[in-house]
């Protein structure tokens, strides 16, 4: 995002880059829509000098997700269409601020209907039957080794690992109800052996 630098005490002579993407990110994240399995988040920002200083850069890291190629695609090319001139602007001089977005990685959704990884799936479901447990087959657009190998056409799962929650929260402050990431320890055994179940049954 580039603006246009001036003093604070002259708003006017400036094109405050920092506002302009702060108008960014709803675009961005209003993409969202669950019902199709497609998700936008903005989860880095950055930007200015001082703050005595009408900013004249600023720069966001978003991330968009889904579990279908041709949402991903659209949702990405509405994204990539944000590029161009911003709103706001320097009121003396019309300066307007730029928006600038680069692609900087792309992974393919997972496609969750091979029918091999649909086989796959039936052995590990015939395994936790065996141990009594029930293994669901869960979709969503997620972002893992798997989705590189699936956009290969190989038969894929994901997921198979110990149970456990509040993925990537880092932080624990009891008062607010707020809990850090944790795996269950006595889910290790159990998925150990569901695994070589299922894969003894493979092979």
């Amino acid at each position: 995002m580039d603006g246009k630098a001036a003093h604070a005490g002259h708003p006017e002579l400036g094109a405050n880059a920092i506002r302009q993407l702060a108008e960014l990110i709803p675009q961005i994240e209003d993409l969202t829509d669950l019902s199709k399995g497609l998700t936008a988040n903005v989860g880095l920002i950055q930007g200015g000098d001082a703050c005595n200083t009408i900013p004249q850069y600023a720069e966001a890291s978003a991330e968009v997700r889904a579990t279908c190629k041709e949402v991903l695609d659209a949702a990405v090319e509405k994204v990539l269409a944000l590029e161009g001139e911003g709103t706001v602007k320097a009121a003396e001089s019309g300066y307007a601020c730029k928006i600038h977005i680069n692609l900087l990685d792309k992974t393919d959704a997972w496609d969750p209907q091979n029918p091999e990884s649909q086989m796959l799936l039936s052995i590990w479901q015939a395994a936790g039957r065996k141990l009594e447990l029930e293994v669901d087959r869960y979709q969503r657009g997620g972002l893992s080794d798997g989705n590189y190998l699936a956009a290969h056409g190989l038969p894929t799962l994901d997921g198979l690992g110990p149970d456990g929650g509040n993925l990537h929260n880092s932080r624990n402050d009891p008062n607010a109800g707020i809990e850090p990431e944790y795996v269950r320890i006595d889910t290790f055994a159990e998925k150990t052996l569901l695994n070589a179940i299922a894969i003894r049954m493979l092979v």
